[in-house]
Parts: structure tokens; sequence; C-alpha cells
């Protein structure tokens, strides 16, 4: 996200997420995103050219993403498998509990 400059603060960097404040009544903290970019997809597709490997605005194909989660869980040795479900789901109840 940072690579694609989404973010509409321009002072945003990596390292500044973990410095970022959240006051103690609130559960999260808005980070706007330029409004031009609202729709690209996180997970993208790469295609290899001849000299270099270029990020597309296509996005991964379900079993892919599935596929590298079950990757990544198995190597840090989870007990349970990540799959793009969680994420979604994850993702709707913080919005929900949220209530924005």
């Amino acid at each position: 996200m940072f690579a694609d400059n989404v973010f509409s603060i321009p002072e945003l960097t990596p390292e500044g997420l973990f410095k970022l404040d959240i006051r103690p009544e609130c559960n999260s903290l808005d980070v706007p995103i330029r409004k031009e970019v609202a729709d690209l997809c996180v997970f993208r597709r790469y295609e290899q050219t001849t000299t270099k490997s270029i990020i597309t605005d296509k996005p991964l194909p379900y079993h892919t993403i599935k596929t590298h989660m079950k990757d990544v869980g198995e190597i840090t040795g989870f007990r349970d498998v990540a799959r793009p479900y969680c994420l979604r789901y994850g993702a709707a109840n913080a919005f929900d509990k949220d209530g924005t």
C-alpha cells in the first residue's frame, strides 16, 4: 500500500504506523485513502517481463491467496491454518464493533 502511495497523508510511513496514537475512547483510527486508488486490491497479481516483475491491478485468485496463507501458517507453526475467509470475517467483526 505504501508503494502504491494510497494514503492521503503523505507523511505516513511504514515506520510511522507504530507511532500512531489511538485515543482512549476510540476503538480505531481512520487512515484516509486517496479516492483514486480506493478500489485497488491489496492482494494483486504480478507479471514477469523480460527485465523485471511488475505488480498489476488484477486481483490474485482466491485459491492462490488460500495456498499462500496455508503455507505461511504452517511455516509459523500456527495450530489452525488461516484462510481468506478469516480475513473477511475478522474485518467485518471489527467493522461491526466499531460502529461505523
